[in-house]
């Protein structure tokens, strides 16, 4: 139980790791430009995570809702645009570096509380 849990918390880490880094790849681009490729990302990182549970242990594999991921995701990268946004308006320096710390902060401390809302439950029917 101690290592699943462990390795929830090193998913959630690492997702907004990645999140962090492709929002400051994206330095410099239109605020579409941040979301469209954090978004490709978080699929990307979603479905290759998916894929190596599966290999692992095709039982344990979770059942992951991509609705609820992606529109949760979309959410979060909005409200990271607008932020970005505000900062921008306030001759704030380096905003991208504070809103990618910032993702990288939410999605690794909030992301296993909210994981039970991403993960299909036995007889539903989420797509």
């Amino acid at each position: 139980m101690a290592n699943a849990k462990l390795q929830l918390r090193s998913a959630y880490i690492a997702m907004g790791a990645v999140l962090g880094a492709v929002w400051m790849i994206s330095s410099g681009q239109s605020l579409l430009v941040h979301v469209i490729r954090s978004l490709v990302a978080v699929i990307v990182v979603m479905l290759l995570l998916r894929r190596r549970l599966a290999k692992r242990d095709p039982a344990q594999a979770p059942q992951i809702s991509f609705a609820s991921v992606i529109g949760a995701k979309l959410v979060l990268l909005l409200l990271a645009a607008w932020a970005e946004w505000a900062l921008e308006r306030g001759n704030v320096a380096h905003p991208d570096m504070i809103v990618a710390g910032g993702l990288f902060v939410v999605v690794a401390l909030t992301g296993p509380f909210a994981h039970r809302f991403f993960v299909r439950r036995e007889g539903t029917d989420h797509v």
